[in-house]
């Protein structure tokens, strides 16, 4: 996503690319859908309350949580 192509702030009529293309289920605000993803993308940041990432994980470790991530965002948002 390029810096600036959508905002978030309240009152925006832009929506994120991928709602552009049918990727994005049109039912759910684009605002909602933003504050989800970076919820999900939060799971392995070090202020997780849950488990955490580090630097010094295995690079294998890091791939497969963002595969994983990946995985659960393009589930939870597609159409239908």
């Amino acid at each position: 996503m390029a810096a600036g192509s959508w905002s978030c702030g309240p009152g925006s009529a832009q929506h994120l690319p991928g709602d552009r293309g049918g990727v994005v289920d049109p039912d759910l605000d684009p605002h909602d859908v933003y504050a989800m993803v970076i919820g999900l993308s939060l799971t392995w940041s070090p202020a997780s309350p849950t488990v955490t990432a580090a630097a010094g994980d295995e690079r294998r470790d890091h791939d497969r949580r963002r595969a994983g991530l990946a995985v659960a965002v393009r589930r939870a948002f597609r159409p239908g």
